[in-house]
Parts: C-alpha cells; structure tokens; sequence
C-alpha cells in the first residue's frame, strides 16, 4: 500500500522541477507506484510528454501554482485532475449507481466515463465536513455553473442509459468533491479556492 510520505516526495520533486508537473496527473503516479516504479524513475516518466493525457499543454493554465495542482491531483479522488484558464475538469472510470433497488436491495450500476468540469470563475467553496468513520460521510460541496458528461456509454441499453442521466444531470449548481480517504476536506477546499477567479 502506498504511503502518504511516497505521494510527498514524489510531489517535491514534481515541484523542483514545475515543467513536470503537468505531464503526469495523480492516476500516473498511483499507476507507475502500483507497477513498482522508483521515484527516480517516475520521475523520467513525469518528464517525458504523455500523448494519451486529455488535456495538452496548451491548455493547462500555468498561473497555477505548481503546488496547488500537484495537491489537488493527489488529493482527488479521480482518475484525471486538470486545471485549464478556465476549468477544473475531474475525469472519473466508475461504476455509477441510479435507479430503484432491485429485489435484492441494490441499485443497478453504470461503469463509465464521468467528466465534470467546473468553471474558476464563480467557483465557491460551500459546506465541508470532515468524514468520520462509521458515524457520518465526508462532503466537500463546491458551486458554480458546473457541467458534467458521460463517455463510454455503448454497452449501456438506451433505457439504462436514460435512466443514468436522469441520475446524473448535464448541469449542476453545486457539487460534492471527491476526497481520497486520507486527504483532509478542508486543505482540498483551501486549494480550490486558489483556482476561483
């Protein structure tokens, strides 16, 4: 299991050298930490250009602080964490609930591409409530003019599929962030009030 300390040092030396920092997102990392990778050689990979990363270069504001970006790649729970001049765009590979529980009381599950991206400007931080095991859930709810969207979607019947969106709309006001389980709510909250414009 991969420790906090590997995810510090990695992001320092992320940050000693800031022209890394946009080329490996936080799923490059956990996936060359799962793999076995040293941090020398992640590294060498964080530097060379990754053409299957979704947001190129061009588009990735360089005003944001180096550090604040690294965090928030490591702190969120997704698969890719991009911040753009004008978004922060979240891209998750989950299996999405919607729906009435069946007989068996559970819900059925869509497993999709989610992207939600969330405008800096008008970015306001809302509620945030540290989790607690066993006696509440986290929550960490950002508003704004916030979009979302599904990919990968072909082997999902139209009903199901109708039935996801119907879950999941295109357009929110608000949004609850998620949070790796060993992040803090409120030093995530403090990083994205960074981005609002």
């Amino acid at each position: 299991m991969r420790t906090i300390l590997q995810s510090i040092l990695i992001a320092g030396t992320l940050l000693a050298q800031p022209a890394m920092a946009a080329e490996c997102s936080r799923a490059d990392i956990d996936r060359y930490l799962d793999q076995g990778y040293s941090l020398a050689k992640i590294t060498q990979l964080c530097a060379e250009d990754s053409p299957a990363s979704p947001v190129t270069a061009d588009s990735t504001d360089n005003s944001v602080d180096p550090a604040t970006l690294v965090y928030l790649q490591t702190a969120i729970d997704a698969e890719d964490v991009a911040v753009t001049t004008d978004n922060l765009i979240l891209r998750q590979e989950r299996c999405f609930p919607y729906g009435e529980e069946g007989f068996s009381g559970i819900r059925p599950s869509a497993c999709v591409t989610r992207e939600v991206t969330i405008p800096r400007k008008g970015l306001t931080v809302g509620d945030v409530v540290e989790a607690r095991f066993l006696i509440r859930d986290g929550k960490l709810i950002v508003h704004g003019d916030i979009r979302q969207a599904f990919s990968n979607t072909e082997k999902l019947h139209q009903r199901e599929l109708k039935e996801l969106l119907a879950e999941y709309p295109a357009n929110l006001r608000e949004y609850d962030v998620p949070v790796k389980s060993s992040m803090k709510r409120k030093k995530v909250a403090a990083a994205l009030e960074k981005l609002a414009k």
